[in-house]
């Protein structure tokens, strides 16, 4: 948990393009690293494509969660599995 990030967007801050917000954003998109160049079918189980195992960066596969909040942003660290999807 990081408190006070709202100071990233004072004058002080504002004109360094390295903030934590920023670095939290960047963060966000390797959270759904399992996500990247892939297809659909390639997390839908029982499908010919599915995948059975996935490499990713030490982040995708433990960082479970990033919440944002008012000057505080969350970041749940827990291992995570290969993600799965199925038609209904």
């Amino acid at each position: 948990m990081v408190e006070d990030t709202h100071t990233n967007y004072w004058i002080k801050h504002v004109d360094s393009p390295e903030t934590f917000i920023e670095l939290s954003k960047q963060m966000v998109d390797m959270l759904h690293e399992p996500y990247f160049n892939r297809k659909e079918t390639n997390f839908r189980l029982g499908h010919t494509d599915a995948l059975q195992e996935l490499e990713l960066s030490y982040l995708a596969a433990n960082l479970d969660s990033i919440a944002f909040y008012d000057s505080i942003v969350v970041f749940d660290k827990k291992m995570k599995n290969l993600p799965k999807s199925e038609l209904r």
